[in-house]
């Protein structure tokens, strides 16, 4: 199963998978996105993304199977921290996460609601984020435990990402009644449906209308909606059942 191409086509990894995904039987990608779809979040990248458009003559075939997730352990647990919003990444401040997390965003638009608490977990050991506004606050890495707690008591979650498959952070935190703030990439607006809030272009202006805009929502009904989606339409079971369904069907061609 090859989910995303994630390399320079030129590069030797890019050719490796593009080589891997013409070889294999099957593709399983996490979302239809992943073989094939219009980029429009952000002017900069590619107009089209998806393996498909950059392996010639790709016609191997694939059947999507999204991610799957434990509603029992990621769950609402007490009374959220009201006009609380959190994003969870890896090695935040390293390379280029802040920009390809949506971060710079986060931070910019952050000192435009002095009365909201804005965290970022993850944050790389040793690393100060430069010109920190006084309502964000840096967490490290966190424990899968320590994440279901976390998640337990912020009302929204944002995942600004410029790319994405299918995040587990963010449907992990939807379990737990947060309220998605998302990119409008790949499986994102999917995932938030409408239990949540879609950024269509990477623009600091837009995403503080898009916050104004969350602010008056009913965060309990949104909340509880949110879980809801996941547990329904995302859950282990049914990842493993599909996986399971693919695999017997590819043995007995």
């Amino acid at each position: 199963a090859i989910p995303y191409l994630g390399y320079a086509p030129d590069s030797f990894l890019g050719k490796v998978t593009a080589l891997s995904a013409k070889l294999a039987s099957h593709l399983a990608p996490k979302h239809h996105t992943l073989i094939d779809f219009p980029y429009t979040y952000d002017d900069h990248d590619f107009s089209r993304q998806g393996i498909a458009c950059f392996v010639n003559q790709l016609k191997t075939p694939h059947t999507v199977i999204h991610n799957g997730y434990h509603s029992d352990l990621f769950k609402p647990a007490g009374k959220k921290l009201p006009k609380t919003f959190l994003t969870v990444a890896a090695d935040i401040g390293l390379s280029n996460i802040v920009e390809l997390k949506g971060i710079d965003l986060i931070l910019k638009v952050a000192p435009f609601f002095p009365d909201c608490n804005f965290t970022l977990a993850g944050v790389a050991d040793g690393v100060k984020l430069p010109g920190l506004p006084p309502n964000v606050y840096c967490l490290p890495s966190q424990s899968q435990q320590q994440l279901a707690a976390l998640y337990a008591t912020q009302q929204f979650y944002f995942q600004l990402s410029m790319s994405e498959g299918f995040p587990n952070a963010v449907c992990e935190a939807m379990l737990c009644g947060c309220i998605p703030i998302v990119s409008n990439v790949n499986a994102l607006p999917d995932i938030a449906d409408a239990a949540g809030f879609v950024l269509r272009k990477r623009n600091a202006d837009d995403l503080i209308e898009l916050i104004k805009e969350a602010l008056t929502c009913n965060v309990e009904l949104l909340g509880e909606k949110a879980r809801a989606h996941i547990a329904t339409h995302f859950s282990l079971t049914q990842r493993e059942n599909n996986l399971l369904n693919l695999i017997h069907r590819e043995l007995k061609r």
